[in-house]
């Protein structure tokens, strides 16, 4: 009997439900939830992973809603919203298919928005054209300047930047 419990605590642990193990065993849940408790505590099985909510949250810091990531993941928005809550506030930008934003800019270069405005005013980089009242580059346009830029990358965090050697002193 203890070794029938320690299995199916096993497979527990590995997320499968008491209802399952029962309908397979032929036994009722209560049955393996009795047998399986003293092996517990179980994650249980509608819970979400700490890989998926993981990857949820890094979906919502890239900018992307609850509903978008509940869509995307085939799983309840509730679900998605009660597991990330803790790990937020999250910033929602609106996208602009076939432009970059400045802000978009700014976290693909993993610089501050001064940063790239600076840039920006003193031509390192072509001035953004208006679109709904938001400065844009045409995405193609961005990859051309990004391609051609000689940008460095700081090691130590990842900042693409003109000159590391400064941006390490100032930010490091």
């Amino acid at each position: 009997m203890a070794e029938r419990g320690q299995a199916w605590a096993q497979e527990r642990r590995e997320g499968a439900g008491t209802g399952a193990i029962a309908r397979r065993e032929g036994v009722t849940h209560q049955w393996v939830s009795r047998l399986t408790k003293p092996y517990g505590p179980f994650a249980r099985p509608s819970a979400p992973q700490p890989d998926a909510i993981a990857a949820w949250v890094k979906d919502r810091r890239a900018g992307r809603s609850a509903a978008w990531v509940a869509k995307y993941y085939g799983v309840p928005l509730q679900r998605v919203s009660d597991s990330t809550r803790e790990f937020g506030p999250f910033r929602v930008r609106l996208k602009i298919n076939g432009f970059v934003t400045v802000s978009e800019a700014a976290d693909h270069l993993a610089i501050p928005v001064p940063t790239l405005c600076r840039w920006i005013t003193r031509e390192y980089m072509p001035a953004p054209q208006r679109r709904n009242g938001r400065r844009v580059w045409a995405e193609s346009a961005f990859n051309d300047w990004l391609a051609n830029a000689e940008l460095e990358t700081c090691p130590q965090c990842g900042a693409m930047t003109r000159d590391r050697v400064r941006h390490t002193a100032a930010s490091h």
